[in-house]
């Protein structure tokens, strides 16, 4: 399966890790929603070790999430789970939040 790629994701990954440095700081678990590419994803998990990252998407998305943690992700990234933002959360404990590109395609 080719990757699916976002070009935004690469030119802003960086200035956002700074901010997400500093803004999750004292986080451990993180829920990413609307992972898309999956491209934060592995980036952030593997740039925060501290931060157990879960990323999150619309089932449709899945797949190429799914792909790309299982290529390039960080040992024990968990797999992207379901999630639609208008339905119940994903299960589990967050202390952190993050989703970029997307509140703009958002209903």
């Amino acid at each position: 399966m080719e990757l699916p790629f976002s070009q935004a994701c690469e030119n802003n990954k960086d200035p956002i890790l700074q901010v997400l440095k500093t803004a999750f700081s004292d986080c451990t678990r993180a829920l990413e929603v609307g992972s898309g590419t999956g491209q934060h994803a592995v980036y952030f998990a593997s740039q925060l070790p501290n931060i157990h990252w879960q990323a999150s998407d619309q089932k449709e998305y899945l797949p190429g999430v799914t792909a790309r943690i299982k290529q390039e992700g960080v040992a024990d990234q968990p797999l992207p789970v379901e999630f639609n933002v208008f339905a119940d959360a994903p299960e589990g404990t967050f202390n952190a939040l993050f989703t970029a590109n997307t509140c703009h395609i958002m209903p």
